[in-house]
């Protein structure tokens, strides 16, 4: 696929995202200028902001392309997932525990 593609999908969902803002800023002049109840924003408006959103997300999700594989050294593989994890900082001696074993005399 070509990287213009992507664009255009991601350029057609920011259009389409600042129209519906457009359209949302317009609907809430309107009922200024009528000084009427206030009304919900009506549903052709947000269903053209999300559907904007997911074309625009799409889009992005061409763009990025493919994802590298993140590979470990050789030390880090060698090492065992017991001694990564058996860090001493979060080890903690002062707890209720020791309550459990107090000598009754």
């Amino acid at each position: 696929m070509k990287k213009t593609t992507p664009l255009l999908i991601v350029l057609v969902g920011f259009i389409l995202l600042f129209h519906s803002a457009f359209l949302v800023f317009r609907h809430k002049h309107a009922q200024k200028l009528i000084d009427g109840p206030e009304e919900p924003t009506p549903s052709y408006i947000l269903a053209e902001a999300i559907a904007s959103v997911i074309v625009t997300g799409y889009g992005a999700l061409l763009l990025s392309g493919t994802f590298k594989d993140i590979k470990m050294t050789s030390e880090i593989a060698s090492i065992g997932y017991d001694v990564v994890h058996s860090r001493s900082d979060f080890l903690v001696f002062n707890h209720r525990a020791r309550l459990l074993h107090v000598k009754q005399s």
